[in-house]
C-alpha cells in the first residue's frame, strides 16, 4: 500500500455469513474473565485495578445498549476517555468495536448515527488523537495493520480456517 493510501474497510467487499457475525458478536459481547483486562498492565496497583473494574462496567453498558437498541450514545459517551495513554483503553476498544459493527452490510450498521452522537458528546473526555481515531473508525478508516488483520479474518480462506 502506498504511503498516501488510507486503508478503508468500506472500499473492500465484505460479506457477512451468519457464522461470521455470530463469532464476532460472541467475542465482543462476552465479558472478559476476572483476570483479563481491556488494557495491558502488570502488578497489584490499586489504581489500575479500579480502572479495570470501571472498564468492564462501561464495556458491558455499551454492549447492553447495542443489544437493547437504546441509550447507545449515552453509553459510548460515558465510556470515552477511560483508561491511560494517548489513546485511552476504552477508546481503543470503541475504535475496534466501531470498525467491526459499521462495516457496510453488518446488521448493526443502523446504529452508526447513535454511535456518532456518543462520540460528539464524549469527545471532550478524551484526547484529540483519540477523538480523531474514533471518528475515522466510524468512516471505516484505520491503520494499515488493522486493515490487513480484518481483511485476513473476514475476507480470506485463512480467516475462515482461523474462525473454525
Amino acid at each position: 500500500m502506498s504511503a498516501l493510501a488510507v486503508p478503508n474497510l468500506a472500499n473492500d467487499r465484505c460479506e457477512f455469513s451468519p457464522y461470521r457475525l455470530a463469532t464476532v458478536a460472541r467475542h465482543y459481547s462476552s465479558a472478559p474473565g476476572e483476570n483479563e483486562t481491556l488494557f495491558n498492565y502488570r502488578g497489584d496497583n490499586p489504581f489500575y485495578q479500579a480502572l479495570n473494574k470501571e472498564l468492564h462496567i462501561k464495556r458491558r453498558a455499551v454492549i447492553q445498549a447495542v443489544n437493547d437498541k437504546q441509550n447507545i450514545a449515552s453509553a459510548v459517551a460515558s465510556m470515552m476517555g477511560l483508561g491511560i495513554g494517548l489513546t485511552p483503553s476504552a477508546d481503543d476498544y470503541l475504535t475496534g468495536l466501531a470498525l467491526i459493527l459499521f462495516i457496510p452490510g453488518h446488521p448493526a450498521e443502523k446504529y452508526k448515527e447513535e454511535f456518532y452522537l456518543g462520540l460528539q458528546r464524549g469527545k471532550n473526555n478524551t484526547t484529540l488523537l483519540s477523538a480523531i481515531t474514533l471518528e475515522a473508525a466510524l468512516q471505516q478508516r484505520c491503520r494499515e495493520n488493522i486493515h490487513r488483520l480484518f481483511t485476513t479474518l473476514f475476507m480470506t480462506s485463512l480467516g475462515t480456517q482461523l474462525r473454525q
